[in-house]
């Protein structure tokens, strides 16, 4: 299962040093267990057209073994966020409601 995240960042954090360890964080999800593979990115250098999006900053990949897997390691993140286990839920909730899935 796949994940993808885009992040944009606020005007005082895009600088030099922020971006080196915003990055250094993006590199250290690669390390949770329940990580399969993944990357991230910035933006490529291409000829400016409609169709393409690049107001983001960084793109980040996740590949997980399975769906179980990925909620595993949000509830890591959420906890080690400082959030509690019902924010969890009612993200899972909604995500599951957005996927067409019926939350029991």
């Amino acid at each position: 299962m796949d994940h993808h995240v885009y992040f944009w960042l606020k005007e005082e954090y895009q600088n030099d040093v922020d971006r080196a360890i915003f990055e250094q964080g993006l590199a250290a999800l690669f390390e949770i267990d329940l990580v399969a593979s993944g990357r991230w990115a910035v933006p490529a250098k291409v000829v400016v057209r409609p169709v393409i999006d690049q107001s983001w900053d960084y793109a980040l990949t996740m590949q997980f073994d399975t769906i179980a897997a990925r909620a595993v390691a949000e509830i890591d993140r959420t906890l080690a966020s400082g959030g509690t286990l019902a924010e969890f839920r009612r993200a899972m909730e909604t995500e599951a409601v957005t996927l067409g899935i019926s939350p029991a």
